[in-house]
């Protein structure tokens, strides 16, 4: 049912194949002293990953393995709903490592390499806790590309409807920034936002560590297992997000709260005004949030052990 799709947009696939072969070449020119005992490994189901493909089909290489995370799992993010040379880097790759269990059961519909397919979580650093502080305003972050995936345009129906003074935060910029900050400025007095734009990561570990944070949000239409969740958890932050992909892999009782993909913002506005009152905004909570990091996206923890699943097959 793709092929219509596929033919009408030959040029531009075989422009990619043609890409492939070209690094492919690149790569065994660079490597060819030093292929033995080598790990090949891309961090994308893109076009590295479909290189190493090329390398392995012609025996330049014995292997490769690759992760995935969210465009290079779901076709519903790509133009006509495909994701093109799939089967070629499944059938040559050893192992595919989707960041989550939701991706990795969307994958398996999708590829008769089923065995090949191993859920691997991502983690983040530990950059120390964030605590709050008495006299701080209610402070709230989001943190994603101003497109309408994310559905930002949510977040502000949400506080439109909070009566409680209110600091918000948003990192990131995109295509729709300009009608977001516009919509923006339909806020009631009683929330006060920033948008910080595209900015460095430590410039968002910086406020992490310095600014409390009470609550993290997130409303995006599709997700996986976002690296943001991530971070703002290793801080001990709580979550409000939508149940969308991976994001139960999370988002629980223990590190805060689902919310449905299509929900009532003046009902999720209603739960963050519960939550600024609740045991969820205090100290013994948020403890708990750290853990449940801890036990499952600690970079040391969960690299280490990817690390002795890529030496020891």
């Amino acid at each position: 049912k793709k092929k219509t799709y596929f033919l009408k947009n030959i040029r531009y696939f075989n422009s990619i194949l043609i890409k492939a072969h070209y690094d492919a070449a690149l790569i065994n020119e660079e490597i060819k002293n030093t292929k033995q005992n080598s790990i090949f490994y891309s961090f994308w189901m893109n076009d590295w990953a479909l290189s190493l493909s090329v390398l392995k089909r012609k025996q330049q290489i014995q292997s490769f393995v690759f992760r995935c995370g969210g465009f290079d799992i779901y076709d519903e993010r790509h133009a006509g709903n495909y994701l093109p040379f799939r089967y070629i880097i499944y059938k040559y790759t050893k192992a595919i490592f989707p960041n989550s269990n939701d991706g990795a059961n969307y994958i398996k519909t999708k590829t008769k390499f089923t065995k090949k397919i191993k859920t691997q979580y991502w983690g983040t650093k530990d950059e120390g806790k964030n605590n709050l502080s008495p006299n701080a305003l209610f402070t709230i972050v989001s943190c994603s590309r101003i497109i309408p995936l994310k559905r930002i345009n949510l977040i502000i129906e949400i506080l439109r409807n909070i009566t409680t003074e209110i600091n918000w935060f948003h990192f990131g910029g995109g295509i729709d920034e300009l009608n977001i900050r516009e919509h923006a400025t339909e806020l009631p007095a009683n929330i006060h936002y920033t948008f910080k734009g595209n900015v460095s990561n430590q410039e968002i570990i910086s406020l992490y560590k310095t600014t409390p944070v009470n609550l993290f949000i997130t409303t995006s239409e599709t997700e996986s297992l976002p690296m943001s969740i991530q971070e703002a958890i290793s801080f001990g932050i709580p979550i409000i997000a939508t149940n969308v992909g991976g994001i139960h892999e999370i988002v629980n009782n223990r590190t805060g709260i689902l919310i449905e993909k299509n929900f009532d913002s003046k009902k999720v506005a209603e739960q963050i005004e519960v939550f600024i009152t609740s045991n969820k905004n205090q100290e013994e909570f948020r403890n708990g949030v750290r853990n449940f990091w801890k036990e499952n996206f600690d970079a040391e923890k969960v690299y280490t052990e990817f690390y002795k699943i890529l030496t020891e097959e």
